[in-house]
């Protein structure tokens, strides 16, 4: 997923379950990652004026 839309690494965070699937916002504005134990990790990538995409991960 990550190579599909251009993006990298910026830290990891152990879930320590399963993502149940994988859904992109429309826009490609956000990613939306289920979790198996109730929980959402949403992942938005932000465009600046400049063109470069910033990443910052949400975990509800």
């Amino acid at each position: 997923m990550s190579r599909l839309h251009g993006l990298k690494p910026v830290f990891d965070i152990p879930l320590h379950v399963p993502i149940q699937t994988v859904v992109v916002t429309p826009g490609n504005t956000h990613i939306l990652a289920p979790l198996r134990d109730g929980r959402l990790a949403v992942i938005a990538v932000q465009l600046p004026s400049g063109g470069n995409k910033k990443h910052s991960v949400l975990n509800v």
